[in-house]
Order: structure tokens, then sequence, then C-alpha cells
């Protein structure tokens, strides 16, 4: 014990005993600040998922059951009803757009979903004839093989729900 009182080893064993503590001390504030920034970025929201569209099943059916390979005439009526045969959840219909393909139209200011809510058994009649939910403008521009499609809109992104070709 004397001896190691008065040897230099003694001096440099005290000044190392309190660096582990130091080191340790540290490492735990090291530590905290990390996952403080992870807990806060997930509050901020950074960690938040986007919305997903509904799973979603439908059946389409078309009257007239065919039109012929000219297309409809001005005078021709036609009308496709989509309804919903199964979903996860109830959809609200200001995040459903009706989308045409080929030289028809849809007008956009007469597509009336936006007050209706839509689940299992739900209907959307889409076409020319009276007390339809979006109307087709153009019925000459429709033909065999043009689309007709129910798409879904989110925020951040959106998804075709179902699609009718026109026989």
């Amino acid at each position: 014990m004397i001896r190691n009182l008065l040897s230099a080893d003694s001096d440099e064993s005290e000044r190392s005993r309190g660096v582990s503590p130091v080191i340790g001390v540290i490492l735990m504030v090291a530590i905290t600040i990390i996952l403080a920034a992870v807990i806060g970025a997930f509050v901020l929201g950074f960690g938040t998922d986007t919305e997903t569209p509904p799973n979603t099943a439908w059946d389409s059916s078309q009257d007239p059951v065919s039109i012929g390979d000219d297309g409809l005439e001005s005078d021709d009526d036609l009308n496709v009803t989509f309804t919903l045969e199964t979903t996860d959840r109830t959809i609200d219909g200001s995040n459903l757009n009706v989308v045409l393909t080929g030289d028809g139209e849809v007008d956009g200011d007469d597509i009336d979903l936006n007050d209706e809510t839509y689940s299992a058994g739900s209907s959307i009649v889409v076409g020319t004839a009276d007390n339809v939910d979006v109307d087709i403008t153009d019925t000459e521009g429709i033909n065999p093989d043009d689309q007709i499609r129910i798409v879904w809109e989110g925020d951040d992104t959106s998804s075709t729900l179902t699609i009718h070709t026109i026989n």
C-alpha cells in the first residue's frame, strides 16, 4: 500500500478512473438525443402513411347490350351501371371520378357523385339517358372498345377501381 502511494503509477490510475463514467454519460446523452429525434419525427408527421385506395370488387352492365360498329348515333341512349359488389370501407363520392376513353366526353360539371357515399350494393349509372349519375355529352364519339373507368383519387395517390369496355 505504501508502495502504491509512493509510485508514479498511482497518479496515473487515479486520473484514468474518472474516464469510464464520463464516456458512459456521453453515450447515454447521445442515445437519448437519437431517441428524441426519432420520436419527434413521428409526432410531427414524418412517419405517417399516405391514404390508400379502397379494396373493391365491381360489376358492370351495359344497356343496350351492344352498339353497332359505327358507334352511337346522336339520338341513341347508352347506360352503363357500375355496382359495387364488395368494399373494405365506405367510399366518399368526392374521391371518385369517371373517365371515358375514346372520342366521347363526360360532362365534368354533371358528375353527381360528391354528395354520395358508396358501400356494397351501391350503384353508379354512367350514360346518356335521364336520371344518370354521370352524363355522357358526346354520344356520337362513343365506339365499341372505348372504356369507362371509375377512378379513386386521394390526396397523394389515385387508383382505377374498375373498367368497363363498351361492347
